[in-house]
Formats: structure tokens, sequence, C-alpha cells
């Protein structure tokens, strides 16, 4: 099918002549991505995730060269029962190339696929699964992740340990975390409030 025209302009680092990475093409619309440099080589790390409701779903870990290559040099399917509601990279700047996703808990994965670590928000109204609507990782310490839910929990993470180091209950469902400068964290309820 046809590809819309290059609309993009020169990537950070790249030629200085405008160029498009792509389409590589996956088997599902993708609902969230992250992007990092490789510490390891000269290759961009794209992860991208599915958002299938009922179905199986997956997080693509993509490898693309940076100097001139048109291929995916490397590709990697991480299985996500769940639908994956949010990818981020943590570590930026380092050598460890480790990739947190969230759905019915977080999930901390190596960048070549092995499934390193789970957090999970045991204490929730149902007793279930905690739908997990997104997470962020802080850029003052790539050891500390934000998730928020669907019953209002706000929790801050050790990455290191696994450990759930604070909760806030917002008391609404929340759809959005994120980290600003100065240790700020931002959270947006699905009533339209705003939480800092």
């Amino acid at each position: 099918h046809p590809h819309p025209p290059n609309l993009l302009g020169t990537m950070a680092g790249a030629s200085p002549q405008p160029s498009v990475w792509g389409p590589h093409e996956l088997d599902y619309a993708v609902h969230d991505l992250a992007v990092r440099a490789s510490a390891c080589s000269s290759k961009m790390l794209i992860a991208c995730s599915s958002f299938i409701p009922e179905a199986a779903n997956a997080v693509d870990v993509l490898g693309i060269g940076l100097h001139g290559e048109t291929g995916v040099r490397s590709s990697v399917r991480l299985p996500h029962y769940y639908p994956a509601t949010s990818v981020r990279w943590l570590g930026s700047g380092t050598s460890r190339e480790l990739l947190a996703s969230s759905g019915d808990c977080l999930r901390i994965w190596s960048a070549s696929g092995e499934l390193c670590r789970l957090l999970r928000h045991e204490a929730n109204p149902q007793g279930r699964c905690t739908p997990i609507t997104s997470v962020d990782v802080s850029s003052a310490s790539a050891q500390q992740m934000a998730s928020c839910d669907v019953y209002g929990i706000c929790a801050l993470w050790d990455v290191e340990t696994g450990a759930m180091q604070q909760a806030f209950d917002l008391g609404q469902p929340l759809t959005d975390v994120a980290f600003g400068p100065e240790r700020l964290l931002a959270v947006a309820g699905d009533r339209g409030d705003i939480f800092l």
C-alpha cells in the first residue's frame, strides 16, 4: 500500500540532507513507542507496543542503523499478553539498555528480550491485576520510575530493588504520568484533573 510523502526534516546527528527511515511494517497498529541511541553500537533502538484488547500483544524492539543503512539490523519481540499501555527506556546515557513496559504490571526487559523484573502493585480494590495506564522514568535518576493506574494510585518505584517507594491515592482513574524537572511529577486523571 502507498506510504505518505517525506514530511520530516533532518534527524539530530544524521546527514544534513532531509531523510526518513522506513517504513518498517509491524503486524499491529503501534500504540506507544520509545526511542534511544544504543550505548553498544551505532544503532538506534525503537520500542513499539501494541494494544489489542482480548488478544495476544507484543512489544517489538527494533535496532536501526544510524549510518545510511535502510533495514532493521535487529528485532526482538517481547510477549505482552495484557496490552502494553506504555513503553519507556531506562537509564538514558548509560550502557544498560533496559526497557519498562506497563500493562497488568510493570515489566523491565533487556533490549535483547530477557524479562529482568516484574513489579506489581499488590494492593488494589479488586484483589486482581491492576491495569497500569502509564509509566515514566526519571531523568534525574534512572533508578526511579513512576506509574499510575485505573484505581487512582500513582506509585514511585526503585528500579534496582523492585520496591514501591511511595504511593499516592488520587481518588480517580489516572491516565498518564510524567517526570518534570527538579523531581516534579505530573499525573493526569480521567476527570480532567492534573496533579503535581
